[in-house]
């Protein structure tokens, strides 16, 4: 043992797990929550909102924690879910119900970049893949229960308790902040003219994911606009931060060729993981012809393999290169989405698509996780991360956009429809993350994770327990 305290690495090992929980145990409430407020026409805002706020505050609370602490940052985030959870559960309009998603989604914002930059902190470097692969699993088995358990709860109590699941799990969590890093002792003011941009420039991408009503050349005018106002704001803020004497996004961290393929790496994951579900239930429900409960059903193998993928990730431990890892994770996915090319066009079962995907973004996101923690120095971790975990969620807001908008809106009328189909479209996108991806398999990359000298019966020497409780206390 190490001395380690075991509060902030079960912390961090659960968090990741415990947002996505959250997030996820109010899908079935949605629209009964929002025909019982009045108002069914504002069914996905509590969604949006939550994930504007997470994609703009992320930034923010990743440079907070690098200048007040891990610690600090983590128990506010923790101590806001539960009160925006109570708020959600209780909310008497569709207004309040929204305004309390938007301080559930700023506190996960929160919670997610620190879970993801202390591991560096409170995980030694040797067991950092398997302790990963072992929080990602947990992760991705809990989007599969959630769901589950907050239909239970709409059906047999009532659909606010969907919203109220999530104080219990905040308030356990919040005693377990105690250990982690405390402030670096810098200080500043925090730039608040960058903060405004990166609002214009992410909520006007974010926004392009909503442009889907009216007649096609309305939709695609609009998309663009915002495309430019996106475009725009991201080159005004990226001017700001280049003269702000305390930027939130310091230019340097991209001075790191690592580091900026690692960024674009998570937007193209970004792009995957949030677009395929959503065009796959489209399909099946849809040209397949398939009732939701044997849509969903089709979709199970997903989570499934990417848990399997990422335990078998921390399996390897440092036995393969990370830069190796994100080209294979990549390399498996776009096969897997070529076999649902195939499957739409009516080649093949749906099965062999969905495992060989689920595969893939199981190998990716604790690759680039490992390569944002160890490339940085210590007081950029928490920063970086933030970058990174922004990407993803703006990938995904892009990958909505150009498969909603520009090439299948409403049954495939879009800009370049007949061209590419949405699949088609996600399988391209992630053979150009391996094309990325390959050149990393260098000597830098393969030891960000350092070799163990093997024993003879083949065994790392030191580590060799790969339990739970060894991880925990070791």
């Amino acid at each position: 043992m190490t001395g380690r305290p075991l509060g902030p690495r079960l912390l961090v090992l659960v968090t990741p797990a415990a947002v996505l929980f959250t997030q996820t145990v109010t899908g079935p409430a949605l629209l009964q929550g929002a025909h019982d407020l009045g108002r069914p026409d504002l069914t996905t805002w509590p969604v949006g909102a939550a994930l504007l706020a997470s994609t703009i505050g992320t930034p923010f609370l990743g440079r907070t924690a690098d200048r007040y602490g891990m610690a600090r940052v983590m128990w506010w985030s923790l101590a806001a879910l539960a009160a925006s959870s109570v708020v959600s559960g209780l909310a008497p309009t569709m207004a309040w119900l929204i305004a309390a998603r938007a301080g559930a989604g700023l506190a996960s914002g929160g919670l997610l970049v620190v879970a993801a930059s202390a591991l560096r902190n409170v995980v030694p470097r040797a067991e950092f893949a398997r302790f990963q692969g072992l929080s990602t699993t947990l992760a991705s088995v809990s989007t599969v229960v959630a769901p589950a358990v907050g239909g239970f709860l709409a059906e047999s109590v009532s659909w606010r308790w969907s919203y109220l699941a999530a104080v219990p799990i905040a308030v356990v969590l919040m005693p377990l902040h105690r250990g982690l890093p405390e402030a670096s002792g810098e200080r500043g003011r925090l730039d608040v003219a960058g903060g405004l941009l990166l609002v214009l420039a992410s909520g006007s991408l974010l926004a392009t994911a909503r442009t889907t009503v009216g007649p096609p050349m309305y939709r695609v005018t609009g998309t663009i606009l915002l495309l430019a106002a996106a475009a725009l704001g991201t080159a005004a803020f990226a001017w700001q931060e280049q003269r702000a004497d305390h930027p939130l996004v310091h230019p340097d961290l991209f001075a790191s060729r690592l580091f900026a393929r690692c960024s674009l790496l998570s937007t193209l994951y970004g792009v995957v993981l949030s677009a395929f579900p959503v065009q796959l239930q489209l399909f099946l429900q849809g040209p397949a012809g398939l009732r939701p409960a044997e849509a969903a059903l089709q979709a199970t193998p997903l989570p499934l393999f990417t848990a399997l993928a990422s335990t078998l990730y921390g399996r390897l431990g440092d036995r393969a290169a990370v830069g190796r890892r994100l080209a294979w994770g990549y390399g498996v996915s776009s096969a897997g989405l070529l076999l649902v090319v195939a499957h739409v066009r009516g080649v093949g079962p749906l099965l062999p698509g969905t495992v060989l995907l689920g595969a893939g973004l199981g190998l990716i996101q604790p690759a680039i996780g490992a390569v944002a923690l160890y490339e940085l120095a210590p007081s950029r971790v928490t920063s970086g991360v933030a970058v990174v975990q922004t990407c993803r969620t703006l990938g995904g807001a892009l990958g909505a956009t150009l498969l909603s908008t520009l090439v299948v809106p409403n049954g495939g009328s879009g800009a370049v429809s007949g061209l590419l189909g949405p699949f088609e479209v996600l399988a391209v996108t992630a053979l150009a993350g391996m094309a990325v991806a390959a050149p990393l398999r260098t000597s830098t990359v393969a030891k960000l994770i350092p070799r163990h000298r093997r024993s003879r019966n083949g065994a790392p020497r030191g580590t060799t327990d790969l339990s739970v409780d060894s991880l925990l206390t070791s």
